[in-house]
C-alpha cells in the first residue's frame, strides 16, 4: 500500500526519508518470520517496545522513544494489521479469480469438487504436486501417492510473493518467512473451504486470529520443517 505524502509528513523529520524503503520493509519482515505472527504485540506497551526496537535498528542514534498511540506507533500498528489480514483478503480473490476460468467457471458442482480436494491436507491448495483426486487411502498405506514439494502450490506461491516483495529492504535479518508461509496457507485453505459445500461462496467468518490462529501455529511447524 502507498502512503500518500500528507501520511508521511505527519512522521518525525528524520523518520520520512527511509520510512517506506526500510521502516515498513523491516517491520514486515518482522512478521513475515515471526514463530507466532498472531502473538505479535496488540496496541500497549509491548508494542511500544517492538516497534522502537524496529525504529533503533532503522534510524540508529536519533534518541526518539516511541510513545502509545503517538504518529509512528499509529502507523506502524495498523501497517502491521493490514498486512497481517492481507492473506486472509487477497486468498479470497486469488481462489474466486480461479474459479471464474474453465473448467470452473460457473459450474457449481465442478467448483465444489475441486475445494474440497483443495483443503485436503494433501491437495493441491498448498502442495504443487497434490495426492490424486482420487487417491483416497490412507496415507500409511502402499498404494497411497503422497504428495511433492509443500508450500509450493500456484495459490500460495501467488499469495506469498508480493508479501515477501513488500519485505525486501529489511534492515534486519529475521530468518526465513515461516510465519509468511503459514498465513499464506491458512489464508488458502480458507479460501476453498468458502466454496467446498455448495461450489458458491459462503462466509466463513473474518481471518482473525480466534478463527485461523491454530491452523496458521500448525503450518509454522510445517513450514520450520522445511526450511
Amino acid at each position: 500500500v502507498l502512503l500518500s505524502t500528507s501520511d508521511v509528513d505527519g512522521l518525525p523529520e528524520f523518520a520520512r526519508a527511509a520510512w517506506s524503503t526500510s521502516f515498513l520493509p523491516t517491520l514486515y519482515d518482522s512478521l513475515a518470520c515471526a514463530s507466532k505472527p498472531w502473538d505479535l504485540p496488540g496496541d500497549g506497551s509491548d508494542m511500544v517496545k517492538f516497534i522502537q526496537e524496529i525504529l533503533d535498528s532503522v534510524y540508529p542514534g536519533t534518541g526518539y522513544r516511541v510513545k502509545l498511540n503517538d504518529r509512528i506507533f499509529s502507523m506502524a500498528r495498523d501497517r502491521i494489521n493490514e498486512k497481517r489480514t492481507y492473506f486472509g483478503r487477497q486468498s479470497i480473490k486469488i481462489v474466486t479469480a480461479f474459479f471464474a476460468t474453465e473448467p470452473y467457471a460457473n459450474k457449481p458442482k465442478v467448483i465444489a469438487k475441486y475445494a474440497k480436494w483443495a483443503t485436503r491436507k494433501d491437495g493441491p491448495g498448498v502442495w504443487r504436486v497434490p495426492t490424486p483426486i482420487d487417491c483416497v487411502v490412507p496415507s500409511e498405506l502402499p498404494d497411497y501417492i503422497a504428495p511433492k514439494d509443500l508450500f509450493e502450490s500456484q495459490f500460495v506461491i501467488e499469495l506469498l510473493a508480493p508479501f515477501l516483495k513488500w519485505c525486501k529492504g529489511s534492515r534486519v535479518d529475521h530468518g526465513q518467512p515461516n510465519g509468511a508461509v503459514a498465513m499464506a496457507a491458512t489464508g488458502i485453505e480458507r479460501a476453498f473451504s468458502m466454496f467446498e459445500k455448495t461450489g458458491k461462496r459462503t462466509d466463513v467468518g473474518q481471518f482473525l486470529f480466534e478463527r485461523v490462529g491454530t491452523v496458521v501455529d500448525d503450518y509454522v511447524t510445517n513450514s520450520q520443517k522445511f526450511s
